[in-house]
C-alpha cells in the first residue's frame, strides 16, 4: 500500500469518527421513540376517574388495575386476575392524540385520547359510547367516559 493510499484511509476513518462518535454520543443519531415504542410495557393504574367521581386511594390499592400492553395488544388485570384484552391503534399525529380499542374480531369498542407525561407515566380518556371521543382532558367526564393515569411498573 503506497503511502499516499494509507494516508487517504488514515485521513478517511478519522474524519468520519469525528462526525460519527459526537452524533452517537449526543443521540442525534437516534431516531425519537414512538409512542407505539412507548406504550409497551406493564402499567399500573394510580389515578381514576369514572362519571366524574374519583376512585380513592383504598379503591385503587384494593382493586390493583393494571395494564399490559404488547405489540397492540392490551390486557388488563384486576385484583391480580386477568381480563379479556383487546386490540388498539394509536394516532399520535391527531390533537389531542387519539386511540382506538377494537374486539379480537375488528369491532370498535372504544374511542379514546391519551398523552404521555413523561417515558414513565400516561393518561389516557375513553368513552365508551362508539361514536364519540373526549375531545380534550379538561371538561367534565360525561357518563361514558373513563379516566385513567398509569405509571410504567417497576421491573
Amino acid at each position: 500500500m503506497t503511502s499516499i493510499v494509507r494516508f487517504a484511509l488514515v485521513f478517511f476513518i478519522s474524519a468520519t469518527a469525528t462526525v460519527l462518535l459526537p452524533l452517537q454520543s449526543s443521540g442525534q443519531g437516534t431516531p425519537p421513540k414512538t409512542d407505539q415504542a412507548s406504550i409497551q410495557g406493564t402499567w399500573v393504574v394510580v389515578a381514576a376517574e369514572k362519571k366524574g367521581k374519583k376512585l380513592t386511594d383504598d379503591e385503587l390499592a384494593d382493586l390493583k388495575l393494571t395494564m399490559a400492553i404488547t405489540d397492540n395488544v392490551l390486557t388488563t388485570s384486576t385484583k391480580g386476575q386477568p381480563e379479556p384484552g383487546s386490540k388498539f391503534t394509536l394516532d399520535s399525529a391527531k390533537n389531542p392524540k387519539s386511540i382506538d380499542f377494537f374486539d379480537f374480531k375488528g369491532r370498535h369498542e372504544a374511542a379514546g385520547i391519551y398523552r404521555f407525561d413523561g417515558d414513565n407515566r400516561f393518561t389516557i380518556r375513553i368513552s365508551v359510547d362508539r361514536n364519540t371521543r373526549p375531545a380534550d382532558f379538561t371538561s367534565p367526564l360525561n357518563d361514558s367516559d373513563r379516566q385513567l393515569t398509569l405509571v410504567r411498573k417497576a421491573k
